[in-house]
């Protein structure tokens, strides 16, 4: 399989999951990794609870099982916010 790279964004309590992620990191992974399986590999809990950014475009829920990253993307994934 080919290696890719995407630049990954997490915030709030999440970015503890990617050290440095806060402010964007390069992470390498294999063509054909889909949104789930970065959740996956991130160990992200319960991954149909957070907003999911691809290139300034958010990715239903129902699509990131079968959305494929590609080389270059920049994900951006936002924790529920809860408030009071």
């Amino acid at each position: 399989m080919i290696a890719m790279d995407v630049t990954l964004k997490m915030s709030g309590l999440i970015a503890r999951y990617v050290p440095g992620s806060a402010d964007g990191t390069k992470m390498h992974l294999l063509e054909g990794t889909t949104i789930s399986g970065l959740m996956a590999r991130l160990g992200l809990p319960g991954d149909d609870t957070y907003l999911v950014i691809v290139n300034d475009s958010t990715v239903a829920k129902d699509r990131r099982t079968t959305y494929v990253l590609s080389d270059g993307d920049r994900v951006s994934i936002v924790p529920p916010l809860k408030g009071g």
